[in-house]
């Protein structure tokens, strides 16, 4: 049987869509403020794989991927989840 331990730390991502481009530049800044500073920023392409978000964004997504530099407990992902659910609403 093995032990039980504490989860190792996890590095913190985001996903963003957006047809907005400017958009990325704004959430980056608000999620670094939040969660430290970013170590890596993705380029941007076309989210033309699917339709699953036209209706509720419209045409010409984009994505966007940043990584946040310091390590997290995954722990803080309900905490994490609902704030970036809060910006997503704003």
């Amino acid at each position: 049987m093995g032990d039980l331990r504490h989860p190792l730390p996890v590095k913190l991502f985001f996903g963003m869509l957006t047809p907005e481009f400017s958009l990325f530049d704004a959430c980056a800044e608000i999620l670094s403020n939040e969660y430290g500073p970013l170590d890596y920023r993705s380029e941007v392409w076309p989210w033309d794989k699917t339709d699953y978000y036209r209706t509720e964004m419209g045409t010409g997504i984009l994505r966007k991927f940043i990584f946040c530099e310091r390590l997290i407990d995954p722990a803080a992902f309900p905490a994490i989840k609902k704030f970036t659910n809060t910006l997503e609403h704003a």
